[in-house]
């Protein structure tokens, strides 16, 4: 082996521009597919740590796509209140599961100013589990709030500052929808005469949770705001002279809005969780319900996350074949020292056949030797990959609209450079070794009388 390596230092001695060159271009072809392979991994790893950090999030509906992709909910709906306990008991992996339903408004009034959100959802107490939010300032409401239909509110980090200027302050305030004036088509004689007007009572913001990142806010539709869902239906009527309300108890609510919901299962797949969810619906509700069962928003739309992980494969793939591709085109370099190192031995390499050598030794010695060039060339590589990951990283970053450099933390491992490193010793190995067959074709007596 001493000899191999001292040969090997020989060669490279007798061309040392040839040789330097050789080394930092297939140093930087193992330093790139390092990197590719430890990028790939890492955004496959933050896909499924921030979709997936306590089990998968399932959606299902008491409802149907149409033609075109929208949910058409049955109604008058096939299950009852009791379906969010059946799933809790007769699903294996159920962590939470939460209603959900739109509230009747996308706006609302802090002193005296109109606000509009993205997103107002109505849910129960278990969607900050379910969502894996977490509080910065107050608290959840509560399941007691859900059965007395109380006017609570839950905002996001990013909402209370712009609201309020700190979560925490934001705690204890109130949040008004605005009142809505009947068109006058739709009031009678009696209503219009009474300027007949729509409204709500405020909801009061008991918890503010962190804000959580694009990737989970667009795959899942997190909403901005999160009430109970039985005080979305609150909504008053009342005329100038003081007129009435109508609302909807709490039994009546729940049988509305549980026929969609979202729940949280941990230790199994999607498709494993999608056949459960069917066979205990279907097996409680009978075999004509409808259900549809999705990954992505409550809208049901999965779009997001399907463009998100179709882009995380496909980067994943061709950055890697990419990376291969060019440690493999680097390495001719190290076929082109070999074969001027077999042509100059070559009728050394024929006296070594005379005297006993078999081919397969002369073989070995050539791939041990293209294999110590090859390993220096790694380990300029594994240096370079360390180097040159942050401002790849950065260049790579505006591909992926959800995720944050702050996320993405170191993406060299040790897998990535165990991988690059044996595919360079093994190409660099196997490129080495081609030279010599052309020369171990030649007689040994001809090859002597040449050399």
């Amino acid at each position: 082996m001493y000899r191999t390596i001292q040969s090997a230092f020989s060669g490279m001695a007798r061309s040392p521009l040839k040789t330097i060159l050789t080394l930092a271009t297939v140093g930087v072809g193992v330093g790139v597919l390092i990197f590719a392979l430890g990028m790939s991994s890492t955004f496959t790893r933050l896909m499924d740590e921030q979709l997936a950090k306590e089990g998968i999030v399932v959606n299902y509906a008491n409802a149907q796509f149409n033609s075109e992709g929208e949910l058409e909910s049955v109604r008058p709906p096939q299950s009852d209140e009791h379906i969010l306990d059946i799933i809790s008991t007769e699903v294996s992996g159920v962590v939470a599961v939460t209603p959900v339903t739109n509230v009747g408004f996308s706006e609302f009034v802090v002193d005296g100013t109109t606000y509009r959100v993205r997103n107002i959802l109505g849910a129960n107490e278990n969607y900050g589990t379910v969502m894996n939010l977490e509080t910065v300032a107050g608290s959840f409401f509560d399941a007691a709030d859900v059965e007395a239909g109380n006017r609570k509110a839950v905002i996001s980090e990013a909402l209370a500052e712009i609201l309020f200027g700190s979560a925490v302050d934001a705690v204890g305030q109130v949040l008004k929808p605005p009142s809505i004036e009947l068109p006058q088509e739709l009031q009678s004689n009696q209503a219009s005469a009474r300027g007949f007007r729509a409204y709500s009572d405020p909801f009061e913001i008991t918890g503010v949770f962190r804000e959580p990142s694009e990737l989970q806010r667009k795959s899942h539709g997190i909403g901005d705001m999160i009430v109970p869902y039985s005080s979305s239906f609150g909504a008053m009527m009342q005329g100038a002279g003081g007129g009435g309300r109508f609302s909807m108890n709490v039994a009546q609510v729940t049988r509305f809005v549980s026929g969609r919901g979202i729940v949280l299962i941990k230790g199994v797949s999607f498709e494993t969780a999608e056949a459960q969810l069917r066979e205990v619906l279907t097996r409680n509700y009978g075999d004509d319900f409808t259900v549809e069962i999705w990954e992505g928003s409550p809208s049901g739309s999965g779009e997001y996350l399907a463009e998100m992980r179709n882009t995380v494969n496909t980067f994943s793939l061709v950055v890697n074949l990419l990376g291969f591709i060019l440690l493999a085109a680097a390495s001719i370099g190290i076929l082109s020292i070999m074969l001027v190192e077999a042509l100059g031995r070559s009728r050394e390499i024929a006296l070594e056949r005379a005297l006993g050598a078999s081919r397969k030794a002369i073989i070995r010695e050539f791939f041990a030797r293209s294999t110590v060039v090859s390993l220096i060339s790694v380990i300029i590589g594994i240096g370079l990959a360390f180097v040159l990951s942050g401002p790849l990283t950065n260049l790579i970053l505006p591909i992926f609209s959800g995720v944050e450099a702050s996320q993405v933390g170191g993406v060299i491992t040790w897998d990535s450079v165990l991988i690059g490193s044996i595919s360079a010793v093994v190409i660099g190995g196997v490129f080495g070794v081609f030279p010599v067959f052309s020369v171990l074709n030649i007689g040994i007596a001809d090859a002597i009388r040449e050399g």
